[in-house]
């Protein structure tokens, strides 16, 4: 039953009885579809284009609901009081309401004050809908690129998918912290990936910066990965103190060349992740292992997680290097235990290096 309706709803013709009474129910019953047809829309994060249209493909009878009754549907989400309310005179002179002395028609202030009352209270409403959804969007840019950056940041693991499927999957660990910003406030990371029984010894290092998309681009953020210029002087860049680090300006002088960038654009709804994203189909130049160009795929999830699919190709189209089972899935860092001190993950015999290249690139600058 919709807010405000304490009768049972019969069908009842237009022209029966008293016209104006009939009018009034009605308008009583469009205020109350048209508001939860907005609240509906509102919560579901549809664009309500024709209110009144929708409305009226579902309404075709008319409640015998008595006008003074009538409680606009969404009463309780603004606080607007739209009951009749009785006037001054009235109050003064002690007459009830529906007395009908005022009007003797007893049509309560005619069709037309009835109609110009619901066209009113409809606006009030449809714009306090649009000011809260407004509202709703009011994240920027920038808050979408700080979103993304503080997402990456973190020590992350691929335990998991290595248990699950050794003979694909290495057990990695990925490290990223922000390194300085730039004067347009772009933010700067440091990223590493390294074996998990060998932290220390990092096979990749870059600098991602990360940004809002140009405004005429369809995405919301920009992420790059740039080349360092000494990777020898931002090993284990994020396990040491600040004042062990490169300092920021030193950090902006040793971003070497582009690599890649992939533009990232929030999920659809319904999807765990909250952004994803690629680099252009043709990917960028690089010369790893007899690849012509990479690619790069990535999404970023709500659970933390952080899923890298890295791929190199030959001129052919040949896959030279990197994951074909999919991506890796790196997860945050779970609290050390006693059992993963002796996982056989921890203590496997020296890898070919036959097999690290064809599952995964170690250095592709």
């Amino acid at each position: 039953m919709v807010f405000g309706i304490d009768k049972p709803i019969r069908s009842v013709s237009l022209f029966d009885g008293d016209g104006a009474g009939t009018m009034r129910a009605l308008g009583c019953r469009l205020r109350q579809r048209m508001g939860w047809a907005m609240v509906k829309a509102w919560a579901s994060g549809r664009e309500l284009v024709d209110p009144l249209a929708e409305v009226l493909d579902g309404v075709v009878t008319v409640g015998d609901l008595p006008p003074k009754t009538c409680d606009f549907s969404l009463s309780l989400l603004f606080g607007l009081r739209t009951s009749p309310r009785p006037s001054r005179s009235r109050v003064r002179r002690g007459i009830p309401m529906g007395s009908g002395e005022d009007n003797p028609g007893g049509t309560g202030g005619g069709v037309g004050g009835i109609v110009r009352g619901a066209v009113l209270k409809a606006l009030v409403v449809f714009g306090g809908v649009l000011l809260i959804r407004r509202l709703r969007r009011s994240t920027t840019r920038w808050d979408h690129a700080r979103a993304v950056a503080d997402a990456l940041s973190g020590e992350k693991f691929s335990r998991e998918q290595a248990r699950k499927d050794p003979g694909n999957y290495f057990n990695l660990r990925m490290l990223t912290c922000p390194a300085t910003e730039m004067v347009d406030g772009s933010g700067v990371l440091y990223f590493e990936q390294a074996f998990w029984r060998a932290p220390e010894k990092p096979f990749r290092q870059r600098f991602y910066m990360v940004k809002p998309c140009p405004k005429e681009m369809k995405c919301d953020v920009e992420l790059s990965s740039y080349a360092i210029r000494d990777v020898e002087e931002y090993k284990n860049f994020c396990d040491r103190r600040k004042d062990q680090r490169p300092q920021p300006e030193e950090v902006i002088a040793d971003i070497a060349e582009h690599l890649t960038t992939i533009h990232l654009s929030r999920c659809e709804r319904g999807k765990r992740c909250l952004y994803e994203g690629s680099t252009t189909p043709g990917g960028f130049p690089n010369s790893w292992s007899g690849a012509a160009y990479c690619t790069s795929d990535l999404s970023i999830h709500k659970n933390g997680e952080i899923h890298i699919w890295d791929k190199g190709f030959d001129d052919d189209g040949n896959q030279v290097w990197g994951t074909k089972a999919g991506p890796y899935e790196f997860k945050p860092a779970p609290k050390s235990n006693y059992d993963d001190m002796f996982s056989p993950l921890n203590f496997s015999a020296p890898l070919s290096l036959e097999k690290i290249e064809s599952s995964y690139a170690i250095d592709d600058q």
